[in-house]
């Protein structure tokens, strides 16, 4: 597991000193914000889209941009399709689901997605989302139909992929284990059959009605490390 570990040291920053995109993807990301600001979605999504072509690292930016969670861009199917493709199309292996100011526990996950005879699967797509500290998908929208915590990578060469977050909260009123979403495949993700995976050392998974997961989840092997929580996941492509 050397090669997961190592993909954790330089985790911790990214979204936040990122090299300076091309000067092209930079003026239509501007662009972008402007326009949204001002109200105009449909200029400044193409704007958007731009960026997003010129430059994988706008991925992260766009993400993480409290302006297009203000304006509800966050929650349209079109903005979350063209991060999802951008990320694809660039090759993207590492994201950060939340911006630095979100309240909660942090954890640093690095991730190996196998094939079903346990060899590394590269090029993998693995789409990820999870609730809040507060076990909340979203604060205004019930459901997990628009998850407000969210990403998508693509493992490299080895099979690696790392995600950022917040520790999720379990479901308001329940013990259930908490538990980020996650499905994977080679291809069209649409084909892949939608899962999740638990913490190992989360208190909820050892209780009664949490068995199955217990016993039949894939686990994230949790650590803390100099004041950090790394995990470790191995994930089977289904």
């Amino acid at each position: 597991m050397k090669a997961l570990s190592e993909m954790l040291m330089p985790l911790v920053v990214l979204g936040c000193s990122a090299a300076e995109p091309p000067q092209v993807a930079a003026d239509a990301f501007a662009q972008a914000l402007k326009l949204s600001a001002g109200g105009n979605t449909d200029q400044g999504l193409a704007a958007l889209r731009q960026a997003l072509d010129q430059d994988g690292a706008a991925v992260q930016r766009a993400l993480l941009q409290a302006e297009f969670e203000r304006n509800g861009w966050r929650d349209q199917p079109a903005f979350r399709s063209m991060l999802h493709e951008s990320a694809v199309r660039h090759g993207i292996s590492r994201v950060t689901l939340a911006r630095e100011d979100e309240p909660g526990e942090w954890i640093e996950v690095a991730g190996q997605l196998l094939d079903a005879d346990g060899r590394f699967v590269s090029g993998g797509v693995v789409q990820l989302y999870a609730t809040d500290e507060k076990g909340l998908y979203h604060p205004t929208i019930e459901g997990d139909s628009v998850p407000r915590l969210f990403g998508t990578v693509v493992s490299d060469e080895q099979g690696r992929f790392s995600f950022r977050t917040v520790r999720p909260g379990a479901y308001p009123g329940t013990r259930d284990a908490r538990h980020v979403h996650i499905r994977a495949r080679k291809g069209d993700l649409r084909q892949a059959a939608p899962g999740y995976v638990v913490f190992d050392d989360d208190p909820l998974l050892e209780e009664p009605q949490n068995a199955e997961q217990r016993s039949e989840a894939v686990q994230i092997r949790m650590r803390l490390e100099n004041g950090r929580f790394l995990g470790e996941l191995v994930l089977p492509m289904r």
